[in-house]
Order: C-alpha cells, then structure tokens, then sequence
C-alpha cells in the first residue's frame, strides 16, 4: 500500500510542478510585439473597374456544351493603378477567354446553372495575369443567356 501512495503523490506533486511553472511562464512572458510598438497598417484607396461585358462558352465537366452566356464583371485595385489598368483591359479579356474555353463552368447540363466560384478564379487569376499582382478581389456583376 506504501508504494502506491508515494507513486500517487510524485503524479501530484509533478502535476502541481509542470502546471505551476508553466502559469509562471505564462504570466512571466512578454506580450506584444518585439519592439513593443504595434504594426503600422496603411489604407490604401481601393477602385473598381469594369470589364467590358464578355460571352463565354459554357461546357459541364463532362463536356457537354449547355450555350453561350455574357458576363459582366468587375477587378478591384488601388486606384493610383486604375488608369493605366484601364489600357489593359483588353488584354485581361483576352486571358480570360483563353482560359474559360477550356474550363467546365457549368454544373450540370440539367439546371443550366454557372459555377460562379469558378469563373470568379479564373477572372482573378487572367486580372493578376495581366494587371499584375495588385488586383484584391473580382466582382461577377452580371450574368446573362447570349
């Protein structure tokens, strides 16, 4: 029975330890960051620019063709990169058409519905592309039956 004992108060006794020292370290280290000031974040003023309306062919996974819709869709970027993101809007378009002929945005040939998620990628990643990395986010405005 003496064994017993003092094999369950070394558990408790290291249990208390362990706990305790790790309360002290908690309550010892130094929070914040490590030069004590907090990082500076700067706004930045964002725009939002039109892509000129695009139709796309739409094809299911299985490849089936379902038709032709017109997207509207608009990029958001700092609006000192606006205008000259403007004079490459062409070119943006052009990326996305090479890109969407190839992938399956519908989602199944039965409801005619458009993986929106998917095409608001591929926009995003032909902006990037062509506008460079400083495009923040993609906006489908618009989708209609050509």
């Amino acid at each position: 029975m003496k064994p017993m004992v003092i094999v369950g108060l070394a558990i408790m006794l290291g249990t208390l330890a362990g706990g305790g020292s790790a309360m002290l370290v908690a309550w010892a280290a130094p929070t914040g960051s490590p030069q004590g000031a907090p990082p500076v974040v700067k706004s930045v003023d964002l725009a939002w620019i039109a892509l000129e309306p695009l139709t796309i062919p739409v094809t299911t996974g299985e490849g089936a063709f379902m038709g032709y819709m017109t997207v509207k869709a608009q990029v958001q970027l700092a609006s000192a990169d606006a205008e000259p993101a403007r004079k490459l809007l062409p070119h943006t378009l052009h990326a996305i058409n090479m890109v969407v002929w190839r992938s399956p945005l519908g989602l199944s040939e039965r409801t005619g519905a458009l993986d929106i998620a998917l095409l608001r990628t591929i926009i995003l990643k032909a902006a990037r592309q062509t506008l460079g990395a400083e495009v923040k986010a993609v906006a489908v405005t618009g989708v209609e039956a050509a």
